[in-house]
């Protein structure tokens, strides 16, 4: 048997070099790719459990909390809004029947508590359903305007006061100051931007609805491509929705 002891050629050496080179450059891409890949489908995963952390913990809430007609303390206790405990206030003879049940007294011995007393905020708390309910009624038909009554964004209240709607935006799971931001970092692959919005059942036939249904939606935006400073049109979405009822 003839056997060659001349060894590889140039030639076949080159030939060589060039298939690992092409299979090494392949490989890489494929990698890259699968990386690539594994880290978007990671994004989108932990943005679809922020989504549903944001709406399970909604749910949980006080319905009198979230469309903030009590407010809560240090203590964790709630408290009314102070600008529904003026509402209570302003209107309060029209309580008074209701008042003189919780006292236990007559109409006739009703006095005006004191606003920030005990007895005030044990009335609204043991009468909330009642109070929130004319307030809502009132608020609706006449002070909301057309579009509030028709995308449910009526009779809502906050920390501050009244408001158009109810929208907490989270950057990174910490709280936007008052100044809108347009532009955010993305973090180490997680959800990015964060909006919770509460809505009521949108008014019909002069009909307002109170705190018994709302309507709840967290829309958490998030990156594929992980830059930096991207607005909300360069982001992915994910947004859930439900329905909250309550006895």
């Amino acid at each position: 048997m003839l056997k060659s002891n001349r060894g590889y050629s140039l030639i076949e050496i080159g030939v060589g070099i060039i298939v690992i080179t092409v299979f090494l450059l392949f490989s890489i891409g494929l990698f890259n790719g699968c990386y690539n890949n594994y880290r978007r489908i990671k994004a989108r995963n932990l943005a679809m459990d922020r989504a549903i952390y944001h709406l399970e913990s909604m749910l949980q809430m006080d319905s009198d909390e979230l469309t903030g007609f009590f407010l809560k303390g240090t203590n964790g206790a709630l408290y009314p809004n102070p600008v529904f405990e003026e509402y209570v206030l302003d209107n309060f003879l029209s309580y008074r029947d209701k008042y003189a049940q919780y006292k236990g007294i007559t109409e006739a011995n009703v006095e005006l508590p004191a606003s920030g007393s005990d007895d005030l905020t044990g009335f609204i708390k043991e009468y909330s359903k009642f109070l929130i309910n004319d307030y809502i009624r009132n608020e609706a038909h006449s002070e909301a305007t057309n579009a509030q009554l028709s995308n449910g964004t009526y009779a809502l209240l906050d920390k501050t006061g009244k408001v158009d709607e109810i929208k907490i935006t989270l950057n990174n799971e910490n709280t936007f100051d008052d100044t809108e931001v347009n532009d955010y970092v993305v973090s180490n692959n997680g959800a990015v931007k964060i909006v919770k919005e509460v809505h009521r059942i949108p008014a019909h036939d002069g009909r307002a609805f109170g705190n018994d249904v709302l309507l709840l939606k967290v829309t958490v935006y998030y990156t594929k491509e992980f830059k930096r400073n991207m607005s909300d049109a360069d982001m992915e979405k994910i947004v859930l929705e439900t329905v909250k009822t309550s006895k």
